[in-house]
């Protein structure tokens, strides 16, 4: 099994980006730079606050919606 990797500078970028504009800690914002990046990708988050400021860059999900 092959799993896709996502890294660099636009990567961080983007997730500094995602960091300020929410709010929201930087390794949170760096899962989801690097989901966006992803097409395939099905990012999930347990944290409710957090998938609430998180819909608006897109595609995260509550991970009780997975179950």
């Amino acid at each position: 099994m092959e799993i896709p990797v996502a890294s660099g500078a636009k990567i961080h970028a983007a997730a500094v980006r995602l960091a300020v504009d929410l709010g929201h800690h930087l390794f949170g914002a760096l899962y989801h730079a690097a989901a966006l990046t992803l097409p395939e990708a099905l990012p999930a988050a347990a944290d409710e606050p957090c998938c609430r400021k998180a819909r608006l860059p897109g595609r995260i999900r509550r991970l009780s919606d997975l179950a």
